[in-house]
């Protein structure tokens, strides 16, 4: 990549808030927290507010815990592993329930999808065990080729709703016939950003001209560091879905703000409550995604931020109320601590 691509890159994050760090586009929620946290006479009061959830879903959150909260049918087949002494466990455990590669790999305790990877190959994945410094899941690859963010919020009156649906364009490139797939790939600013880690997984096609009006499509992960574009999908949210969501969420005592990570394959299966896939469920840190499409306004975002902080705030009164205690300074900070350093070792 040529000095003057990168500086147009350089250009086109500054000029696209969704870029932006997290702390500008938080930042009204900053300065109104302090304020919450008298009313809620707590500062870890959000904490409280699923009591489902370890710690509120805030830190240090299981995600292999979070799974056993829903119907094995609901949720992909996943294996917990601890270190590279466990491949022989995890080899058995791919052939006995028949799953095959792909398959995704990422850490128990993980945040923004940080160390998530998807493994293309037996010998890939056996290196991979050789660098594991933590609790990881090995994952089946659910290849629906559509994803849905749902954020969910369940009120002190036990009324369910949903408050935001971000719709996940993945990665993909069509061709024309003449251009090689890492000309495609700096053709969009989107991928441009993502180079280094695209050439490293499609280093072999990176040469190969794709041909005319071919789609080529790259993982279907749906997280905004690694490339996907959001979209506001919040014309999805009808009482049809709401339904489909109330029955998912419903049989889990104890979650009240949060958001579902789905995988479908149709909207029709989805919206009859079939033919889809709970990738994640996240805590009291979601974030109502649709505020990072590309044509929403940052004053647009902190709208819909304060709106939502409000709600949590809401809804960790009521839990507080319900006897529910929120963690302590001490006992949060020393958590806080720990989850930060799980997530420098994912860059060691």
């Amino acid at each position: 990549m040529n000095k003057w691509l990168r500086l147009k890159l350089r250009l086109h994050r500054l000029t696209h808030w969704e870029y932006w760090p997290t702390w500008i586009v938080y930042l009204p929620c900053f300065l109104i927290y302090p304020f919450y946290a008298l009313r809620a006479r707590s500062l870890l009061f959000f904490t409280s507010a699923n009591p489902s959830l370890d710690n509120g879903g805030a830190y240090l959150v299981s995600k292999q815990k979070i799974y056993k909260l829903f119907k094995p049918d609901l949720i992909p087949n996943t294996l917990l592993v601890h270190d590279s002494f466990d491949w022989p466990k995890c080899n058995l455990w791919l052939a006995n329930n028949k799953i095959s590669f792909p398959v995704v790999v990422k850490p128990d305790f993980g945040l923004r999808g940080d160390g998530l990877h998807v493994v293309k190959n037996e010998n890939e994945l056996e290196q991979f065990f050789g660098t594991i410094n933590q609790a990881y899941l090995v994952q089946e690859f659910v290849d629906f080729e559509k994803e849905l963010g749902v954020f969910v919020i369940r009120g002190a009156d036990d009324q369910f709703k949903i408050t935001s649906i971000v719709e996940r364009e993945f990665m993909s490139v069509i061709g024309d016939g003449k251009s090689m797939l890492e000309e495609l790939v700096l053709q969009t600013p989107r991928y441009a950003m993502q180079y280094d880690s695209i050439k490293n997984r499609y280093l072999k096609e990176f040469d190969k001209v794709i041909r005319s009006n071919e789609v080529f499509y790259f993982e279907r992960i749906g997280n905004h560091s690694k490339g996907t574009k959001f979209k506001n999908g919040n014309y999805l949210n009808t009482q049809s879905m709401t339904k489909v969501m109330s029955e998912t969420m419903n049989p889990i005592e104890g979650f009240n703000y949060g958001r579902l990570d789905i995988k479908y394959a149709s909207l029709e299966g989805l919206l009859r409550g079939d033919g889809f896939k709970i990738i994640e469920l996240n805590g009291v840190f979601s974030e109502p995604a649709h505020i990072y499409d590309p044509d929403a306004t940052l004053l647009g975002a902190w709208r819909d931020l304060l709106t939502h902080f409000k709600a949590l705030l809401k809804v960790s009164q009521a839990s507080i109320q319900n006897g529910n205690q929120p963690s302590s300074l001490f006992d949060g900070l020393k958590k806080i601590n720990r989850q930060f350093k799980l997530q420098r070792r994912l860059h060691l």
